[in-house]
């Protein structure tokens, strides 16, 4: 169920996301599958992992399209969660600094990013604990 809550909030922020595509298509570039989507080879680190609780952390990850935007995902210990949208530089990477949790557990980060299709497409997953 919280999987779905989840996605669901994907959606929502589905238009607010999608302003930026455009702009940043226009600049040009290729994304880390040549610009061609369909992509199945994006990753997604944390850094450091496990991340002390409170303390700041990266995300990180290559292999986007450049030019469609990527919605970053948290699942929380509880099962909630949050999403953020997330720019692909013309590299094909995203970074995300987080100033840190105040919950401790096992969480769960997951990357989707419309490809152009009718429904955003995950990427990648990956969990970390924060003790």
């Amino acid at each position: 169920m919280s999987r779905i809550l989840a996605i669901v909030a994907v959606v929502v922020i589905v238009a607010s996301t999608l302003a930026a595509g455009p702009a940043l298509a226009a600049k040009g570039g290729k994304g880390g599958n040549g610009g061609h989507g369909g992509n199945t080879t994006a990753t997604l680190t944390v850094s450091p992992n496990p991340v002390p609780l409170g303390a700041p952390y990266l995300i990180s990850g290559c292999g986007y399209t450049y030019g469609k935007s990527v919605a970053l995902v948290t699942v929380y210990p509880d099962g909630h969660g949050s999403v953020i949208g997330v720019a692909v530089g013309t590299d094909g990477c995203i970074s995300q600094n987080d100033p840190g949790e105040t919950i401790a557990g096992n969480y769960e980060l997951d990357t989707y990013q419309d490809l152009g299709g009718r429904s955003w497409t995950l990427l990648a997953t990956r969990p970390f604990a924060v003790q």
